[in-house]
């Protein structure tokens, strides 16, 4: 809201505080809303990071959103929401990803929530490695070793 920017003067003083994590919806909402991409812009100024978890669109709309504000730096949670079920990647969550990954040496993928990915529940996540293969295999391809975080989720 309108109280985003003194919020956030106050918090970029600690440097402990490395940015905010909003779901994908509020990156469409940037998208739409020059109020709400302005105040997103401010992360940038203050050297903060912009966190998104969403689904399979996510990566697209955050590309979208990276281009327009070019010093923000951005990271995709969950490897941008794909399913891990073993079975080739869909061609529309990777051209998502190849949009983000294309923006450059300020967006990042992270890896994390493969587990849950699966739809498996209470521990019982596949611990055959060909079941995340081809979703491992598309985010190193197109971020590669130097824009990929490794992160687990809900440890």
């Amino acid at each position: 809201d309108e109280a985003f920017p003194r919020h956030l003067a106050r918090f970029a003083k600690d440097p402990l505080y490395r940015g905010v994590r909003v779901g994908g919806a509020e990156v469409r909402r940037a998208l739409d809303e020059k109020p709400v991409r302005d105040r997103l812009a401010l992360l940038g100024d203050n050297g903060l990071t912009l966190d998104v978890l969403g689904g399979p669109d996510a990566a697209a709309d955050l590309a979208k959103l990276a281009k327009e504000l070019p010093g923000l730096r951005v990271v995709l949670n969950h490897v941008g929401g794909a399913r891990v079920d073993g079975k080739p990647v869909p061609d529309g969550w990777k051209r998502g990803l190849a949009a983000l990954a294309g923006v450059g040496d300020r967006a990042y993928c992270k890896v994390s929530g493969l587990a849950e990915a699966t739809g498996r529940r209470g521990g019982d996540a596949p611990d055959d490695p060909a079941v995340y293969r081809p979703v491992l295999d598309a985010v190193w391809e197109l971020f590669g070793d130097a824009r990929l975080l490794y992160a687990s989720n809900w440890p």
